[in-house]
């Protein structure tokens, strides 16, 4: 009997494959969000008057549109 099966060689090939591709993508961060603002929603209304988002966002250096 083998230490590793089939199944378990397969499903370990298959994270390690996509631990990397995920890292490189975690690395990029966006420079601008698009926000669509509901006009119906008191808490997005809130959001946009006060600013939150823009304040939070400004901290990394990505802007809220």
């Amino acid at each position: 009997m083998s230490f590793l099966s089939r199944r378990s060689l397969l499903a370990l090939a298959a994270v390690l494959g996509i631990i990397p591709a995920t890292a490189a993508f975690a690395q990029s961060a966006p420079k601008e969000i698009r926000i669509d603002w509901a006009t119906y929603n008191p808490v997005s209304m809130l959001l946009k008057e006060k600013g939150f988002l823009e304040k939070e966002f400004a901290k990394d250096g990505i802007a809220i549109r």
